[in-house]
């Protein structure tokens, strides 16, 4: 069994837009998008309208690939980091079931559904064509300013109030509802994890429980509306926030909430009147993680450096045949030569960070070499991926202060590595795989450094995937390992894990 311990045999202002009223209107409508933008309108239109202008800080990026359909379009919160990269989570969660179903075109767009001080939601709107039909798997995600950190929609109700709000949801269903599937949507994970709904609040107030198409037996997408009277007593602090959010939406500037507090464990009641009380027969409120939950799985994220190259197909071929994700840390040199290998990691919804443009080892060269390794390779992934890369490996783990300073002013938190399974060295497909699935450094939320540039790396892949995912293992992005830890990672700052225990490994001071 794997065991969340080291595994022993198995080891600003509006201002800062900075764009014009028609660009900010909504995301999605430029030229041959009008379908897309009218599925993400019908997705949300039970919702009250958001204003994206009213959040500082917000900015489009678009990733295309003609070749394979694909238009993936979500926003930069730059006061935001851990929303972007929840953003950029979903993106990849789409576009990587997308391919798991082998999907022909591919669209993936947003709204804003909320925002206020300390307080903004956006649904993330995938949409793919495949053999099997039309696939769309709508998720919201809310963020608190105070704490920093992303939730999925059932933070918006007390812990201890959820069995309640259940219930309340239940007796307010159409009758064309079956309750039964109904109580069984509203105990699982919210999207993308789960199949439970999105909620969110009309302009009355009203809390709104959004399924997605084929939850509840049906074709069709399903909208529960409980009564703002109903609801208002099963709130949590920060629902209450977000309900003022969509009914009156106001300048989101990444500042908390003067007041508000943060998204908290809640406390026990102490007063548990008729508009306040707890089920006799409590329902367990489902995680409001977004994505995997590393703190309950036994999560670990496997890396790739130095491509993309000729072997790097073969590894995506088994990576989706496993269903599973890969983080790929690419130099930009590499991206201009395989420019279709490139679209190919990022269209199999694969995270991408960076590398260095050319490999030098960057502690050894000057602030001008640093400059074209470092930010100008970030332009070319901007380039070649719509948005600059979060993550930021320097090659052989090498940096010092003004690596860390550049890398920082890229926006890059720096990811090293807990196990490396010296690949590079052995270039034996045996090896790197005892050292990857049994390695004595290996642990819940342990990142393991690879190279998808040797044979012997790919030959050993498939069991890798198989050994790890045998053992309990729930591979993840580098991102996803850190998304919904209480500290997130932080541009130029160096980690070798996820972020809920202390950082060991190569050259770590996260």
């Amino acid at each position: 069994m794997f065991l969340r311990t080291p595994l022993r045999g198995f080891g600003a202002t509006l201002a800062v837009l900075t764009l014009t009223l028609s660009a900010c209107a909504q995301p999605g409508e430029g030229t041959g998008a009008q379908e897309v933008a009218e599925r993400a309108d019908d997705v949300v239109a039970a919702f009250a309208p958001g204003d994206p202008t009213l959040v500082a800080g917000l900015v489009p990026t678009v990733y295309e690939d003609t070749a394979r359909g694909v238009r993936a379009e979500v926003p930069v919160v730059t006061t935001a980091r851990r929303m972007t990269s929840a953003m950029e989570v979903l993106r990849e969660r789409g576009l990587r079931e997308a391919s798991w179903d082998q999907a022909t075109d591919v669209d993936i767009t947003y709204r804003v559904v909320a925002s206020g001080p300390g307080t903004l939601g956006i649904v993330v709107v995938p949409t793919w064509e495949a053999e099997s039909g039309t696939t769309t798997k709508p998720a919201l995600v809310w963020y608190d300013a105070g704490s920093k950190r992303v939730h999925t929609s059932p933070v918006l109700i007390r812990e201890s109030a959820w069995g309640d709000f259940v219930d309340e949801m239940t007796k307010a269903a159409d009758r064309k509802i079956k309750k039964d599937e109904l109580r069984a949507a509203l105990a699982d994970e919210a999207a993308p994890q789960g199949t439970g709904p999105m909620l969110g609040f009309d302009a009355d107030g009203n809390l709104i429980a959004h399924f997605a198409p084929g939850v509840l037996a049906r074709k069709d997408s399903a909208t529960v509306r409980l009564k703002a009277d109903k609801a208002r007593p099963l709130l949590s602090d920060f629902g209450v926030r977000a309900a003022a959010a969509s009914q009156s939406p106001s300048v989101f500037d990444g500042a908390p909430s003067p007041g508000g507090g943060t998204v908290a464990a809640e406390p026990p009641a102490e007063d548990q009147s008729a508009t306040e009380r707890v089920s006799a027969d409590p329902t367990t409120r489902p995680s409001t993680a977004v994505g995997p939950d590393c703190a309950t799985l036994n999560c670990v994220a496997l890396t790739f450096d130095d491509g993309p190259g000729s072997e790097t197909p073969k590894l995506l071929a088994t990576l989706r045949e496993a269903k599973a994700p890969a983080t790929f840390f690419q130099l930009g040199q590499m991206i201009k030569a395989n420019p279709e290998m490139a679209k190919q990691v990022a269209s199999g919804g694969h995270e991408v960070g960076a590398h260095s443009f050319s490999h030098p080892n960057l502690a050894q060269v000057d602030r001008a070499r640093l400059q074209k390794e470092i930010v100008d390779n970030a332009s070319v992934m901007e380039e070649a991926y719509g948005r600059k890369p979060m993550v930021f490996r320097p090659p052989f783990g090498s940096r010092n202060q003004t690596v860390d300073e550049i890398i920082h002013s890229t926006g890059a938190a720096i990811i090293q590595w807990e196990v490396d399974t010296h690949d590079w060295q052995t270039r034996d497909a045996g090896a790197t795989t005892e050292a990857a699935v049994n390695g004595k450094d290996l642990q819940a939320g342990s990142v393991v450094l690879m190279h998808d540039i040797h044979p012997s790396t790919i030959a050993a892949a498939p069991a890798i995937v198989s050994g790890l995912q045998g053992k309990g293992v729930t591979l993840v992005t580098v991102s996803e390992l850190s998304l919904n830890a209480e500290s997130g990672y932080r541009a130029g700052r160096a980690y070798c894990n996820g972020t809920d225990r202390a950082q060991k490994g190569a050259f770590c001071a996260g």
